[in-house]
């Protein structure tokens, strides 16, 4: 009876023990929870805070920069700096306000800067500002303005010795009537630019600019071309050239100052490749003037010298290999070349070998006739 009791005072104690700990986990586990929402609103708020100041920073930071834009003395340094497209109206009001009450002049989207000389649109194209020079070609800009009367460089010519990156301000030059065939001070070409320069993209774009000008009944001039997935070096099979447009064909096939054509300057085999096609097709659908004509007569002569020297060479090798030395060099499989009568339908590398080793035997009999002993001699 006693033990009994015991017993049952123990199991009360127990679960009065169980009731408090079962209580107290439980107020611990709502502490908990409350807790943890405290914590995520409190890192929502700080995260909130952040977001908050990183707004209004960059908000400081673009009024900044817009103050400093504004601050621009003029439209050149604006585009210049890439400023946007509002400020560069407010400078170009500023600037014909200027030009109109101090200056005494007007002013125009082709008004160059009167200090350093710089246009609006070789700025534009300068700095790779494609937004800007899009504003200025719908003001009416001239897209073919030169940069100066020394290097005589369009805007076009300009983006094509940049390279590759611009090639979207090249897009938008050819779209709205740049002339394709625009030569500098040197003779060269965007195309002859690119291709010297290496810049690939550039290359292609410029031989995707055929088929001349397509125009509308909104805008005549304007100029359509293949978009950006449909630029390469694509074969022109089946095309017809003179759907090409001249201004096209002469980019292609007319030659600098230095008698180099596009293709002479190209520095990879793919870009020298992707430009053949085009000028075997193009030189000889395309009209020259005498100064054209004067530079390929120039490059005949010098792919001539060329091949003189080549064959040359190949013939002294060939002289000292089979132990002639400077006497008479007997071609291989040919024989005596000097011996073989000339003839309109053999090659004119043939001609030549056959000319550089009778040259070469009269050379040799003039020395034998002044040697001490012979008959001229006495």
């Amino acid at each position: 009876m006693y033990m009994a009791k015991l017993r049952a005072e123990k199991r009360a104690k127990q679960e009065v023990f169980n009731a408090m700990c079962r209580s107290q986990w439980n107020t611990g586990k709502q502490r908990k929870t409350m807790e943890e929402q405290e914590s995520k609103v409190l890192i929502a708020k700080m995260q909130q805070k952040k977001r908050d100041d990183d707004e209004l920073q960059q908000q400081k930071f673009l009024e900044t920069i817009q103050e400093n834009h504004r601050a621009r003395s003029s439209p050149w340094e604006a585009i210049q700096h890439k400023a946007p497209i509002d400020v560069i109206h407010d400078k170009l009001t500023e600037e014909h306000r200027r030009w109109a009450f101090q200056e005494k002049k007007k002013f125009d989207v082709n008004s160059r800067n009167q200090l350093t000389g710089d246009s609006l649109v070789g700025n534009a194209v300068i700095f790779n500002h494609e937004d800007a020079l899009q504003y200025l070609i719908d003001m009416g800009a001239d897209v073919n303005q030169i940069d100066n009367s020394i290097v005589r460089s369009t805007p076009l010519i300009q983006a094509a010795r940049r390279g590759d990156r611009w090639v979207g301000i090249a897009r938008l030059l050819v779209q709205n009537g740049a002339t394709l065939s625009a030569q500098d001070i040197r003779g060269d070409t965007a195309l002859h630019v690119a291709s010297r320069n290496g810049a690939r993209n550039m290359v292609q774009l410029l031989l995707s600019c055929r088929n001349g000008s397509r125009g509308n009944k909104e805008n005549k001039n304007k100029k359509y071309y293949p978009s950006d997935d449909v630029l390469g070096f694509e074969k022109p099979t089946g095309e017809n050239v003179d759907d090409y447009g001249h201004d096209f064909r002469r980019m292609v096939a007319v030659p600098n100052n230095k008698a180099q054509l596009a293709i002479d300057l190209a520095q990879t085999v793919f870009i020298k490749k992707g430009i053949q096609w085009f000028y075997d097709k193009c030189v000889g659908n395309t009209d020259f003037n005498d100064m054209d004509l004067k530079y390929i007569n120039v490059r005949k002569r010098k792919l001539l010298r060329l091949e003189q020297q080549r064959l040359a060479e190949d013939l002294t090798q060939g002289a000292t290999s089979s132990g002639f030395g400077g006497g008479l060099v007997i071609a291989p499989l040919l024989g005596p070349m000097s011996s073989l009568p000339l003839s309109s339908d053999v090659p004119d590398s043939v001609k030549l070998r056959r000319r550089l080793e009778e040259s070469k035997q009269k050379h040799k009999m003039r020395r034998l006739k002044g040697m001490p002993g012979s008959s001229s001699t006495h």
